[in-house]
């Protein structure tokens, strides 16, 4: 019995190897626009996302991350994908994963995944006994915000978490020209201002993005504010976040005590 060998040829098409493009140009302009539209009409500033001092882009919030998923038809299954809660020592620690399901289809869109822990800056001086909740919700926060960016295409408009960037130490300043000589006063002066207009900025994202406090209830600072202004109205700031933070403190232990 004699075995015969075909040879096949398989035709290849170049979309095999370099994927094309699933929409024209203009259908993705179109999106593109449609998007930068709905911001401008449907989307609030200082409750849906807010413009953080000396940052590049605005930041998304959590309710204009949920706008967005109604707009898309977008609905969110939340997981805890990691915890580690250690009572003893106070330390909490989530990590949340976040996909973004199409009411349409039911196929997952998109996915996100966001962290949180009680040794984070902002939560050193507190009680982590009384902010695991907070922190969880945090992560859950932030996975949301990430995966909504990533399903609707939006990283092009807002960023995510400012408040992280805030916490992390600041970048390596660029080199720049020898600058003009200044009387060691103003220099001190120059100094205490840019100290100040930096605490600043802590503290406006920690309430606006952390605590979710509407713009309008916050005290406001100009670009050529004065040394005592700065000061005064850090304090105002500072107050207001105190207040909030306590009345949710109240608000956890009522809960537990239910």
């Amino acid at each position: 019995m004699t075995n015969d060998t075909a040879l096949v040829t398989v035709a290849v098409v170049d979309s095999d190897i370099v994927p094309s493009f699933a929409m024209t140009l203009g259908q993705a302009k179109a999106r593109i626009e449609e998007l930068q539209q709905f911001v401008r009409s449907q989307m609030v500033e200082g409750e849906d996302y807010g413009r953080i001092p000396n940052t590049p882009k605005p930041t998304l919030f959590k309710p204009g991350a949920e706008k967005l998923c109604d707009i898309y038809a977008l609905s969110p299954a939340v997981e805890t994908l990691r915890d580690k809660e250690d009572w003893d020592a106070g330390f909490f620690y989530y990590l949340c994963r976040v996909r973004l399901i199409s009411r349409r289809t039911g196929s997952t869109i998109a996915e996100g995944v966001g962290s949180c822990n009680s040794k984070e800056n902002r939560y050193k001086n507190q009680n982590p006994f009384n902010l695991a909740n907070m922190i969880l919700k945090m992560a859950k926060k932030r996975a949301l915000v990430d995966a909504v960016l990533s399903a609707t295409r939006s990283s092009g408009l807002f960023t995510q978490d400012i408040e992280d960037i805030v916490d992390e130490p600041p970048a390596p300043a660029p080199k720049r020209p020898p600058q003009p000589v200044v009387a060691p006063a103003l220099a001190v002066a120059k100094n205490r201002l840019e100290q100040l207009r930096g605490r600043w900025s802590v503290l406006w994202a920690e309430a606006t993005m952390e605590l979710g406090i509407p713009v309008k209830d916050l005290p406001t600072v100009k670009e050529t504010a004065s040394e005592q202004e700065l000061v005064e109205a850090g304090k105002k700031l500072a107050g207001i976040i105190q207040q909030h933070r306590d009345l949710l403190v109240e608000a956890a232990g009522g809960e537990e005590a239910e």
